[in-house]
């Protein structure tokens, strides 16, 4: 699981980087939050990589759940941690990724 981690987010933090300081698309912005088409594009792509090894698993991701919630392993994914340092052009932001087994 650890190597597949590892995997999702170097391609998350490629994504994030190649976009980082260009036009972002902002899907909600209220007075303490930011929404980031970035993030879902993040969380595709986290969610693609994790799915092709262990397709049974659940994610249990920021930007929505995939799989089922009676799965045995999931994963927390927050594919953008720091939108706000992001959207900000503030480089301190990064893809944060957890697994465990469902008798957590």
């Amino acid at each position: 699981m650890l190597e597949t981690a590892i995997e999702a987010a170097a391609e998350a933090g490629k994504l994030l980087r190649k976009n980082f300081g260009g036009t972002l698309e902002v899907n909600l912005a209220t007075h303490y939050d930011i929404k980031l088409e970035i993030d879902e594009r993040a969380q595709k792509l986290i969610t693609r990589v994790i799915l092709a090894d262990f397709p049974d698993h659940c994610i249990l991701g920021e930007e929505g759940t995939t799989g089922s919630a009676d799965a045995d392993v999931r994963w927390v994914v927050d594919p953008l941690d720091g939108t706000v340092n992001y959207f900000y052009g503030i480089p301190h932001y990064a893809v944060s990724i957890a697994g465990a087994t469902a008798d957590w």
